[in-house]
């Protein structure tokens, strides 16, 4: 697979919704954008102490609603 890994990327997980997950792996068949706004092909979160848990599943329903399949 061709893949490009990036840390900290900003994704537009809808209009005017933005996340930053701590690694995205994105296709190298999509244009390179400043701001992701295709799927990536995954992203991962690393969990800090202060990460409550439906602060977590907001960020998963917003990965979801992109289409991201795997978080």
């Amino acid at each position: 697979m061709n893949i490009r890994a990036a840390a900290e990327l900003r994704i537009q997980v809808s209009a005017g919704n933005f996340r930053v997950p701590d690694v995205t792996v994105t296709d190298r068949n999509l244009p390179v954008e400043q701001v992701i706004t295709h799927p990536p092909i995954a992203v991962f979160e690393v969990l800090s102490p202060e990460d409550t848990v439906p602060r977590m599943m907001t960020k998963l329903a917003d990965y979801e609603q992109m289409r991201i399949k795997t978080i």
